[in-house]
């Protein structure tokens, strides 16, 4: 017959049996349900999108790494960051500033914004193209970088105006055309690419040539949808139109183009300066890092008609919101970039190939970007909700102007290592004074408390790692210590039910409620 004390411990064993199993039927039905909400059903579209559309991209890079080499992958990369810049130019940051326009219009309303738009799109399109072909002149580009940067130009053009004509299905959360139609067209592109590398093509024009296809096509279906939406579609390009939506628009578009030329100014001052097989290599090593933030990317966007209507409707939300994604996205992503650290690095000479052997180190120094990554992109967004644009732009530009005097100085010393450290330093300091900014509307101390809450988790991972590399194991086992090590403490410490708690609470202020 048991004792007492072994009776009331067998219980008590099978109470926090019960009790768990309760907890984890509730969050499963909890995730379930949320399954069902808007923000989320718009995220699993412009992700299965994207990620649709970047896996094919990554099989291309891919591909063209392996016929073309680094040097090839340099002319790629190049022509690629041109042609974004004049995307991110053409889009006139409409994902921000149109959005909010078009959100609380009458369609008769919509109809004149959108059309106001795609005139203004028109003039800056123009402008672009007489643009860059005064810097290709004067950056004495070859041929081939001409020619592949015209083919890609004219496709991420298509692309960035396009965006005005999703406004309407954006505005009313059914962003599941936009996000067909925007993935389709680049998988199409690169579908056709693909097919002619494996016919044997042994160019990269050849090899492009799909892209400009798909992009008119792209316009073609948009337009389609956008009258639908709407119930008609014109274009006003008259200079009074032009000059109004310039005055409304210029801090988003402006901080879209600033965030695009921090974004790729190393690619094209490597591409002058190292040549184009560094920014080959370089090119490779960043592949990885915007794969994996894209899916953070695409939460923002999400997320972005949910916050700004807390920014203007509730106050108490939006500064727990600021908190929750703040603190909460940056442990996410220092668990993402510790992943890239550690298991990405064997992954290149398998992906590329034997010559982009040098871009393991380079992974790892990438690695460091993605904390401070994270923090910027949610960080902008909620700037863009509280109506901060111009604030926003005034840091983008001071780091943009950091990476660009910092690679000066370090790509002539270091190339590539040079451009990676001037990246991590310039988004570093982008993160440092969006959080000092958004602070003000947290009820809490939003610094202080990020640090005090995740210095040991942290420390925790790290002594994890520490302790799993003292006893002799390998690698690969230190990295899973130092995972298994840091996620545990966000348990142990409170802080995941903590966020949980606030993202249940968010939800159900906006409507979305997870029951």
């Amino acid at each position: 017959m048991r004792s007492n004390l072994e009776y009331a411990t067998t219980n008590s064993r099978s109470v926090d049996l019960r009790w768990l199993w309760e907890r984890l039927g509730q969050l499963v039905r909890a995730l379930l349900h949320l399954g069902k909400a808007r923000v989320l059903k718009n995220l699993g579209w412009l992700t299965g999108g994207q990620l649709a559309a970047d896996f094919a991209a990554f099989l291309f890079f891919i591909l063209l790494s392996r016929r073309f080499g680094p040097e090839g992958v340099g002319d790629y990369a190049f022509g690629l960051a041109v042609a974004m810049v004049g995307r991110t130019l053409v889009s006139l940051g409409v994902d921000s500033f149109g959005i909010r326009e078009v959100a609380t219009r009458t369609r008769e309303e919509a109809l004149d914004i959108v059309g106001r738009i795609l005139g203004t799109q028109c003039w800056l399109g123009a402008l672009y193209v007489a643009g860059c072909a005064g810097f290709l002149i004067v950056a004495s580009a070859s041929p081939s970088a001409i020619v592949v940067t015209g083919l890609l130009t004219v496709y991420h053009l298509s692309a960035g105006f396009v965006r005005s004509l999703f406004l309407p299905a954006f505005a009313a959360q059914r962003m599941a055309g936009p996000a067909l139609l925007d993935s389709g067209s680049r998988v199409l592109a690169i579908i056709g690419g693909i097919t002619v590398l494996l016919l044997g093509g042994d160019s990269l024009t050849e090899v492009l040539i799909g892209f400009p296809v798909c992009g008119v096509l792209l316009v073609t279906l948009a337009l389609w949808q956008a009258r639908r939406e709407l119930g008609g579609l014109y274009l006003d390009l008259s200079p009074e139109s032009v000059f109004a939506i310039a005055r409304q628009a210029w801090p988003f578009a402006a901080g879209q183009v600033v965030f695009r030329l921090h974004s790729r100014a190393d690619v094209l001052m490597l591409s002058l300066i190292a040549g184009s097989s560094a920014t080959g290599i370089y090119a490779a090593g960043l592949k990885f890092v915007e794969v994996s933030m894209m899916v953070v990317a695409l939460l923002a966007l999400a997320l972005y008609p949910t916050l700004t209507h807390l920014a203007e409707r509730d106050e108490e939300g939006f500064g727990m919101a600021v908190t929750t994604l703040v603190k909460g996205g940056f442990v996410a992503c220092v668990v993402l970039g510790w992943v890239i650290f550690v298991f990405v690095p064997d992954l290149i000479p398998l992906f590329f190939g034997a010559e982009f052997r040098e871009t393991e180190w380079v992974i790892k120094l990438f690695a460091l970007l993605v904390p401070v990554k994270g923090l910027v992109i949610l960080g902008d967004r909620l700037m863009l909700a509280a109506g901060q644009e111009v604030r926003k732009l005034r840091f983008q530009t001071i780091a943009t102007g950091l990476n660009v005097a910092f690679n000066g100085v370090l790509i002539p010393i270091l190339a590539v290592e040079g451009a990676i450290i001037a990246s991590v330093v310039s988004i570093a300091v982008n993160a440092f004074l969006l959080v000092r900014y958004l602070r003000r509307y947290s009820s809490q101390p939003l610094m202080q408390r990020m640090v005090g809450e995740t210095s040991p988790l942290l420390i925790s991972g790290l002594l994890g790692a520490a302790i799993a590399v003292l006893v002799g194991t390998r690698e690969v086992w230190a990295a899973v210590a130092f995972i298994v090590s840091f996620i545990g403490a966000t348990a142990f410490t409170g802080f995941a039910s903590v966020m949980w708690a606030n993202i249940t609470q968010l939800a159900k202020r906006s409507g979305d409620s997870v029951g």
